[in-house]
């Protein structure tokens, strides 16, 4: 849904445009069939999705965003040393981390998820995923909670 938000919509969603998309998503909402062709055109996944009913994806308990630097993560794309896909680029990177985070908040304020946002320039991605695990079985993930490395 991210990605759609960053790639279709080129990051100008509206939260009620979110919410719009994650009901097509979860087959609670047929997508008019005045719009099918946009869809089918700009992003054919989500019509097929929503048309054929073809998931119903589970809300999670806690979703959690692990944020990188765009220029970061280019500079991990390019060190791999393959060429680049057209998306990957720093303003379209930008643009899929806020879709993530509109997700989360729409999630977080409609379904009661628990969001917790982790800076990963403050942690190895080892750290994270301990934190991670910790938090998830003992239940303590606060909404919107920015957690800190640990010392």
């Amino acid at each position: 849904m991210a990605w759609a938000e960053a790639d279709f919509y080129r990051g100008q969603f509206s939260k009620s445009e979110v919410n719009h998309l994650l009901r097509y998503l979860a087959g609670e909402k047929k997508i008019p069939l005045v719009n099918w062709w946009r869809f089918i055109r700009r992003a054919p996944e989500v019509w097929l999705v929503n048309v054929f009913d073809l998931a119903r994806p589970p809300i999670p308990d806690l979703l959690v965003l692990a944020h990188q630097s765009p220029e970061q993560m280019m500079q991990e794309i390019r060190s791999r040393g393959e060429a680049l896909e057209p998306w990957e680029n720093e303003a379209f990177l930008t643009r899929l981390d806020q879709a993530y985070r509109d997700v989360g908040q729409v999630l977080q304020r409609r379904r009661r998820v628990r969001l917790l946002e982790l800076d990963m320039s403050a942690m190895s991605q080892a750290e994270a995923a301990e934190l991670i695990v910790e938090l998830a079985h003992e239940g303590r993930a606060e909404p919107a909670t920015e957690v800190p490395p640990r010392a």
